[in-house]
């Protein structure tokens, strides 16, 4: 991976120095590292995209950025801010996932790899959302559908990349994975055992999850415009 854009390089030292910066215990300096963090990536996809951009990538930085800081601040209230915002995302996260299916095709070998997959998510999400229930001021109906939601985004887009298998399901599929890790390991860390591993690799998932997310959205918008272009051309 050739890194030239400055954007692009500001994200990896500001998530680098946020990780570092929380894992020390400076709270303080992590903020400030962490309020660069979506900004950057978020220009980084605005650079990438020659100015032009849709509506929904946009937002769904936007409701990442007010997810991140919220979560930063060490309050009951706030993190429920942040556990919406995130929902929100992945909502808006399974409008592409829907979108991208009805240009794949699938074939008949796909579908046992689908069920494994399906199966062996639905489990683990089983497993977590037992470990919050057991929290007695935990907002549960809130955690059902957050798994809910993020449960489908899952199977849709793994899907799509068993059938397709291209750079840009690949991207959205990486994304995806680390949204997962990174409410798994904050889970198990928050309700079941606390360990600094832990933390660094819910912190870790939450960085790459953004680089991710944009690589699939310039992916995307690139292919539409050379599929608009082409029956341009066509016609």
């Amino acid at each position: 991976m050739k890194i030239k854009s400055p954007t692009l390089i500001l994200y990896w030292l500001s998530s680098i120095s946020f990780v570092t910066f929380f894992m020390l215990g400076w709270d303080y300096l992590a903020l400030l590292a962490k309020s660069c963090v979506v900004p950057s990536i978020g220009m980084y996809y605005l650079n990438s995209r020659n100015g032009k951009f849709s509506f929904l990538p946009i937002s769904i930085f936007l409701l990442c950025y007010i997810g991140d800081v919220a979560v930063l601040i060490d309050q009951e209230d706030f993190f429920i801010y942040s556990a919406y915002a995130f929902l929100i995302v992945y909502s808006l996260m399974l409008i592409y996932a829907v979108k991208d299916l009805k240009h794949v095709t699938f074939k008949r070998r796909d579908i046992p790899v689908i069920l494994v997959v399906t199966g062996s998510l639905i489990y683990v999400v089983i497993s977590v959302l037992e470990m919050q229930f057991s929290n007695p001021k935990g907002q549960n109906f809130l955690y059902l559908i957050y798994a809910l939601v993020l449960t489908v985004l899952s199977i849709l887009v793994f899907a799509g990349y068993t059938a397709k298998g291209s750079l840009q399901y690949l991207s959205f599929g990486l994304a995806t994975t680390c949204f997962i890790l990174s409410d798994i390991f904050y889970s198990i860390k928050s309700f079941y055992v606390y360990s600094d591993l832990l933390q660094l690799l819910t912190l870790a998932m939450q960085m790459l999850s953004y680089f991710f997310l944009a690589k699939y959205f310039i992916m995307r918008e690139a292919e539409e415009a050379r599929q608009l272009q082409k029956k341009l051309s066509v016609e």
